[in-house]
């Protein structure tokens, strides 16, 4: 039984290998190609398509996997139709957690060296090589840099469709001045105005933060600080559909309003306005 459980095992790995020689040997048709590369075409209609950009403060992990896999879908399911598609990757480095990263690393703090140390020996094989890449992570930049580089690997070895040749970073002059030009743009439109609300605070680095930059950051509980409510008018009438959210910003992705099934509504009368909206507990 173990002889045939161990034949077994070396014909399984054998396998393995030679699908994996297969996927290669394709994949590096693909990039010498260049057959992903998106150049001006009149006869073909155009498809853009772009995935939230990775924030490169570490290596890629699963999820990364999963949301470009559904993107490469789309994109080769668009090429597949007809389309010219333009499908460009970028990274995302603004904000401080790389910049906390590098401080940490420049304090010393031992368990930030040992995880940045398992996060470089995935990719780098000599321990004093690692040593060497670790050292000069106190440069933010440089973190950004060798786990991008480490992406595009990576992406590459999934047989991603993109085209590499066209990345940027969110600290780049020119995409700076697009998100400037789109701040105004959306502030002459009445779309966003200047306010004021409660943010996290560093005091030793004399600034707001965000849960990325503290360590166990996205374990914090935080209390419900205010809650903003979204009226839905009914066409044709004064009533609205009335919900509450913590992230009002978030109101101009919304497609649509859930009605709870099992919950009770009721109709309140609110300025003059009809509003239904739950009906509050008991004791409440």
């Amino acid at each position: 039984m173990e002889a045939f459980k161990s034949k077994v095992e070396e014909l399984y790995g054998e396998f393995l290998r030679e699908i994996r020689e297969i996927e290669r040997k394709w994949q590096r048709e693909w990039y010498e190609r260049d057959i992903f590369d998106a150049e001006p075409r009149s006869n073909k209609p155009k498809y853009f398509i772009t995935v939230p950009y990775p924030y490169v403060s570490g290596s890629p992990h699963i999820g990364h996997g999963r949301t470009f896999t559904i993107g490469d879908i789309i994109a080769r399911y668009k090429r597949a139709r007809g389309f010219n598609v333009l499908f460009p990757i970028a990274w995302h480095i603004t904000g401080t957690p790389i910049q906390s990263v590098a401080d940490r690393i420049m304090k010393g703090d031992p368990e930030d060296i040992k995880l940045y140390s398992w996060y470089v020996g995935l990719y780098v094989d000599d321990p004093s090589k690692i040593k060497e890449v670790l050292s000069t992570f106190t440069n933010p930049w440089n973190i950004a840099q060798f786990f991008a580089s480490v992406y595009t690997r990576d992406f590459m070895s999934m047989g991603y469709s993109m085209d590499f040749r066209r990345q940027f970073t969110t600290g780049d002059p020119d995409y700076n001045a697009f998100i400037i030009w789109q701040y105004y743009r959306l502030r002459e439109a009445g779309y966003i105005t200047q306010g004021s609300h409660v943010v996290l605070y560093s005091p030793d680095e004399n600034q707001a933060v965000g849960e990325h930059d503290i360590k166990g950051g996205d374990e914090i509980t935080i209390d419900i600080l205010e809650f903003n409510l979204v009226k839905f008018k009914l066409e044709s009438s004064n009533e609205y559909l009335v919900a509450a959210t913590l992230r009002p910003e978030t109101i101009y992705g919304i497609t649509n309003v859930w009605v709870h099934p099992s919950i009770e509504y009721v109709i309140a009368e609110v300025n003059g306005e009809r509003w239904i909206i739950s009906k509050q507990p008991p004791g409440n």
